[in-house]
């Protein structure tokens, strides 16, 4: 019996963690949802880009802001390839997924 109490004791210390985690990447979520990252790239003709922003330089400038965000976490829909805003998701918790607003303007 006492062996159970200390079992169930465990498992809601786990549960709580969890869900501080969580609440803790919600606020975080709301921060970045707040905030427009802005690039500004070299252009071709007609206004096109040479490449893409990559994950990596998208982390970069969401962590200048204070953050602390992974390039792995970042999981675009389409690739940052043109002028404009673009949205990209950004994986905080399973459960938890923030959409960064990406702005890229001409130099």
């Amino acid at each position: 019996n006492q062996q159970k109490k200390k079992e169930n004791a465990k498992i809601i210390k786990k549960k709580k963690k969890k869900e501080e985690k969580i609440k803790k990447c919600e606020e975080i979520k709301k921060k970045i949802e707040n905030i427009t990252f802005t690039f500004k790239v070299k252009t071709g003709k007609e206004g096109k880009m040479f490449g893409c922003i990559s994950t990596k330089q998208i982390a970069e400038e969401i962590n200048k802001k204070g953050f602390n965000i992974d390039k792995k976490m970042i999981k675009p829909l389409i690739p940052v390839d043109t002028l404009g805003v673009h949205n990209v998701d950004i994986e905080l918790h399973k459960k938890v997924t923030a959409v960064a607003k990406i702005e890229v303007k001409e130099v």
